[in-house]
């Protein structure tokens, strides 16, 4: 079979909850097609993310037929056996790390090295690939930070590519108004599957030190991801009562419509790239509590640009550091931290005015600076707009 310039975007078939990563990969693909690109995303087979015996098979079947692929890393990421049966194809392969193995080891780093490029969502990403897992394969870390490609992810139309209208407009955050002090009781989200890195355990914890304040909580997000996790979220929320609902998963029109009954986002991962739902929060102009060393700080404060790791040492698009929070980050593992920080956010109307005032007023990237620098990392045949 003649092979063509179309890139294709390899996913892992099995999994079928919605999360950030389905999400970036499905947007990418879509606004792909508004730059006169074609992303293909072609679903493998397997038990993702444990590879066996046939993984490279499945692998080199699915991207019969192109020139380019990009492998997801749930994929890929402990299996540089499925790189390299690309590699020595001819064909450019990329890395897609969504989130790093924490505990990845030599075969994440083997990975790394297979792969032609490595696009990134956040440098919180980079920065710990080059501290904890490129050192293990004894190579220089500039070798690395010039596969790395920075493709923070976008806001608006992540379910469809006609969702958002003009995907190289940066997106305005809905004039939502501060809530009066009605007496009407604050409502806490916490929309993201219900897995043990995301932590919802620590959050319903933490909430059990707040039931003498008014306030009520949803935990939004799939229970099939680990459902032994989500079982221990249901009895850790039991003695709450009425005030946390365990919802499920919603789907993109749902969750518009769930947006405006929310005051607070707090999404406690322990570990995190970067957190779409924390920008799709602010967008809504709802300020966020996410959890201190992972990627949501920096989806949470900035900076929000896309395109090649900086070899300088500075981000693109860097932050304005002078610019107000749009919320708190904080040690999401302790639920008295935690605690207090909610307690803050509820007690005081000036922090829930100052946090609200800050989210209105946050400018957020479409999907075009992303889409952008990950058609011009795998060498689209078709000259694309700089992500810079």
């Amino acid at each position: 079979m003649r092979a063509v310039d179309r890139l294709a975007l390899l996913t892992p078939a099995n999994v079928r909850h919605r999360s950030g990563g389905t999400l970036f990969n499905r947007a990418v693909a879509a606004h792909a097609a508004a730059l006169g690109q074609r992303v293909v995303v072609v679903p493998v087979p397997g038990r993702w993310p444990q590879p066996d015996r046939q993984a490279a098979a499945r692998v080199r079947a699915a991207a019969t037929g192109y020139r380019r692929v990009l492998v997801d890393g749930l994929i890929a990421g402990r299996s540089p056996e499925v790189i390299t049966a690309l590699t020595r194809r001819g064909i450019r392969t990329g890395l897609l790390v969504h989130l790093p193995e924490r505990h990845g080891g030599a075969a994440q780093a083997g990975a790394l090295a297979a792969a032609d490029v490595v696009i990134i969502p956040s440098a919180w990403t980079g920065r710990w690939l080059l501290a904890h897992a490129w050192p293990l394969t004894g190579r220089p870390a500039a070798e690395l930070s010039a596969k790395l490609v920075l493709a923070r992810p976008g806001t608006a139309g992540t379910d469809g590519p006609a969702a958002d209208g003009a995907a190289d407009d940066a997106a305005s955050p809905a004039a939502l108004p501060v809530p009066e002090a009605d007496g009407s009781s604050p409502v806490l989200a916490c929309v993201a599957a219900l897995t043990s890195n995301k932590n919802q355990v620590t959050l319903l914890r933490a909430l059990t030190r707040l039931t003498d304040l008014p306030w009520s909580a949803q935990l939004i997000g799939s229970a099939t991801a680990d459902p032994a996790y989500a079982a221990r979220v249901g009895r850790a929320a039991a003695p709450l009562g009425a005030r946390v609902r365990v919802t499920g998963e919603l789907g993109a029109t749902a969750m518009t419509d769930r947006w405006p009954d929310v005051d607070l986002l707090v999404l406690p991962s322990t570990w995190e790239s970067w957190g779409m739902v924390v920008t799709e929060a602010l967008r809504h102009g709802i300020p966020a509590v996410v959890g201190d060393g992972t990627g949501a700080g920096e989806a949470l404060a900035g900076p929000r640009g896309s395109g090649p790791w900086p070899a300088h040492g500075h981000d693109v698009a860097a932050g304005d550091p002078s610019a107000a929070l749009p919320g708190a980050v904080v040690d999401a593992a302790d639920p008295a931290a935690l605690a207090a920080v909610l307690r803050r956010w509820l007690t005081d109307p000036g922090v829930r005015v100052r946090w609200r005032e800050a989210a209105a007023v946050t400018r957020l990237p479409g999907w075009e600076p992303a889409t952008t620098a990950v058609l011009a990392a795998m060498h689209s045949s078709t000259t694309v707009r700089s992500a810079r």
